[in-house]
């Protein structure tokens, strides 16, 4: 045997042999809604023609947590149809939705760095506004003061 293998081989075997705290979550989401408008903001002309719409969000979150930090990556794809003439509008498609990573060096503060969504006080403070297609989120760093459990 090659010596090259013989390193690559003991390596896995040692990788496999110790014991590892951490986990992987993927989280996907789809949403669509359909809305007609016929006198949107003000009151419908006699020569105005109702509008139909169907919004798309897909959503797919990846979580990596292990003992001191987490990061979270999530994309997003949100499209509108207009049904009348079955055109697909495609602007502002892709998006990153979250992107940001956390560590926690002691159990009393955690920092977080990146892309993110906050949500505070029954989300009358900071809202998610996850009904909307595109959501809301912040581009920050965060420190957090950590309650004991």
């Amino acid at each position: 045997m090659n010596w090259k293998k013989i390193l690559l081989l003991s390596g896995v075997g040692i990788v496999l042999c110790i014991p590892v705290k951490s986990q992987v979550v993927f989280s996907p989401q789809y949403m669509a809604r359909g809305e007609y408008r016929h006198g949107y903001k003000s009151l419908a002309d006699t020569n105005q023609n109702p509008a139909v719409f169907i919004s798309q969000r897909a959503r797919l979150t990846g979580e990596y947590k292990a003992n001191k930090y987490r990061i979270v990556l999530g994309i997003q794809d949100v499209r509108t149809c207009e049904v009348i003439t079955l055109q697909l509008m495609l602007k502002g498609l892709l998006s990153v939705s979250e992107a940001f990573a956390e560590i926690t060096p002691n159990n009393k503060i955690a920092v977080s760095v990146g892309r993110q969504i906050l949500s505070y006080d029954d989300d009358r403070i900071f809202e998610i506004l996850d009904w909307a297609m595109q959501a809301r989120r912040h581009d920050l760093a965060l420190l957090s003061l950590l309650t004991a459990p």
